[in-house]
């Protein structure tokens, strides 16, 4: 995923599996770290509902803190 306004993509820092990572915006580089899969998800809400899971370990994918 690429910033329309910056050209930067969302990057795993330090292409770390560690839970909780954080995730940033960084110059493409094409790597793993920067390489994102989006999963429909089968639910009763309306659709539109999407995992987004990493290339580094597809059981990682993107949550907001607290949220």
């Amino acid at each position: 995923m690429r910033s329309a306004c910056s050209g930067l993509a969302l990057d795993v820092a330090n292409a770390s599996t560690a839970s909780g990572a954080n995730v940033q915006m960084y110059v493409v580089n094409g790597t793993a770290a920067q390489t994102w899969k989006f999963s429909t998800q089968k639910s009763s809400l309306s659709n539109g509902l999407y995992t987004i899971s990493s290339a580094l370990d597809s059981d990682y994918v993107l949550d907001v803190a607290g949220g």
